[in-house]
C-alpha cells in the first residue's frame, strides 16, 4: 500500500458516515419534490424494504454499505 493510502485509513469512516449523511440529505429532499415519482433508498422508511435495510444495520458498521 501506498503511504497516501494508509495515512487515509484512519478516516476512512469519517467519510462514509458524511457520504451517507450527505446521501440521506438528497434523497430526502427528492422524495419532497412533487415533479420526482419515487426515491428508491432503503434507508427512508417509504423504502418497500426499509425494515430489512435496519435489521442489517444491526450486523454491519453504520459505514458499511449494505445494500
Amino acid at each position: 500500500m501506498s503511504t497516501l493510502s494508509l495515512r487515509s485509513v484512519p478516516r476512512q469512516d469519517l467519510r462514509w458516515r458524511a457520504h451517507m449523511e450527505n446521501a440521506l440529505a438528497v434523497d430526502q429532499f427528492l422524495e419532497s419534490r412533487a415533479l420526482v415519482c419515487s426515491v428508491l433508498y432503503p434507508k427512508l422508511p417509504s423504502h418497500p424494504q426499509h425494515a430489512i435495510h435496519k435489521n442489517r444495520r444491526r450486523e454491519c458498521p453504520e459505514w458499511f454499505p449494505s445494500t
